[in-house]
């Protein structure tokens, strides 16, 4: 009859308004609704390190030595940098009022530059409590004092480079670190970084050669 006909294409449409229901959450919850990327799978050593829960820097407000840095990574691996991802730890640090970025990879990797007249880099897999939960790197050059720069994990609470014997601070902010040395030190003045974890526990790194 005319009236179940209108019954049974009521139950119908409903069904499909429920099915349509269903599905777009399914697409809202998998970030796939309307086209858009899936969420950005970070390398695990990302989960350490608190800023990557903060926005991402403007790909318009790279500098360029770190744009360079990326393109020098997308050559040589492993993996890329992922598109969209880098984020800035510290700026206006040391004589040269530098910058420290974040990169984080897809071959698994976070690499920290630093935004010098031309670029510091070094990558990592993982943060180690054995090795006091950092990555370090070490540079100088024309006009530029002997630098101790790195990422840190959240754990990390102080850090300090020990001169000839004597422990100095290091600046510490977002997941980095760094620290310059009077003009007069060398890289053979420097013996190692002293590491102060979240549970007070200080872990020597030989930085000596």
């Amino acid at each position: 009859s005319a009236t179940t006909a209108h019954s049974t294409r009521q139950r119908v449409l409903v069904g499909v308004i429920a099915m349509l229901i269903a599905a777009t959450a399914v697409l809202l919850a998998t970030g796939r609704f309307g086209g858009s990327a899936e969420a950005v799978k970070l390398p695990a050593v990302a989960q350490q390190m608190r800023v990557f829960a903060e926005p991402p820097v403007a790909d318009a407000e790279l500098p360029s030595v770190v744009r360079a840095a990326q393109a020098n990574h997308n050559r040589r691996g492993p993996g890329v940098v992922i598109p969209g991802q880098i984020r800035r730890l510290a700026d206006g640090l040391g004589v040269s009022r530098v910058g420290v970025y974040a990169l984080p990879t897809t071959g698994g990797h976070v690499c920290v530059v630093v935004s010098e007249g031309t670029y510091a880099a070094t990558c990592v897999d993982s943060l180690e409590r054995a090795l006091g939960n950092v990555q370090w790197l070490n540079y100088s050059g024309e006009g530029m004092p002997q630098t101790i720069a790195g990422i840190a994990s959240d754990s990390v609470n102080d850090v300090k480079v020990v001169v000839n014997g004597e422990a100095q601070t290091a600046t510490l902010s977002r997941n980095s670190f760094f620290w310059q040395g009077a003009p007069a030190v060398t890289r053979d003045d420097i013996d190692a970084l002293l590491v102060r974890q979240s549970d007070g526990e200080v872990v020597q790194v030989n930085l000596a050669r």
